[in-house]
């Protein structure tokens, strides 16, 4: 189970961090706890661990920790402006990292035309479906048509021997 909220679904980090003040139990307890469909009626003894996979670069480092930081914050109460413009400024640098140059002809993308792309690209991901699911049907009667004449000749064979 990961910290899950709006801004940072995914968030998970490596270091053990206790949450024992009474005021972030009582957040996990009757806010965070419920939405995911926990039960803690029975036993308040609960381990949440929230780990990132490894960075694999100092910008992804920076990512996690930013996101990591804004969970803290968030859940401390002391979120504030500076936390999101970290959070923003790292996202836009693992993007620059992983994009490159096309990473900034990003803001010039038109909305329509990315949505328009998009559904065009998931209509033939839905098309190339149809197609391969006729295609696997299809070959599942060619193997059951193949076994029964691997069959038929089998027994025929015994029929002869016989």
């Amino acid at each position: 189970l990961g910290l899950r909220h709006s801004d940072a679904p995914f968030l998970r980090f490596a270091k053990p961090v206790v949450v024992t003040e009474p005021h972030d139990v009582d957040f996990w307890v009757n806010d965070v706890f419920p939405r995911i469909g926990l039960d803690l009626s029975q036993s308040l003894n609960v381990a949440v661990p929230i780990t990132f996979p490894p960075a694999y670069s100092g910008t992804d480092r920076r990512l996690q920790a930013a996101h990591v930081a804004a969970a803290r914050a968030r859940v401390s109460g002391s979120d504030d402006a500076s936390t999101h413009t970290e959070v923003f400024n790292a996202s836009v640098a693992a993007v620059r990292e992983r994009l490159g140059d096309a990473a900034d002809a990003l803001g010039e993308l038109d909305e329509e035309e990315v949505a328009s792309v998009l559904g065009r690209a998931r209509s033939l991901a839905q098309e190339a479906l149809v197609f391969l699911h006729r295609a696997q049907r299809r070959q599942r009667a060619l193997e059951d048509v193949a076994r029964g004449v691997v069959f038929l000749a089998a027994d025929r064979a015994v029929e002869e021997v016989c």
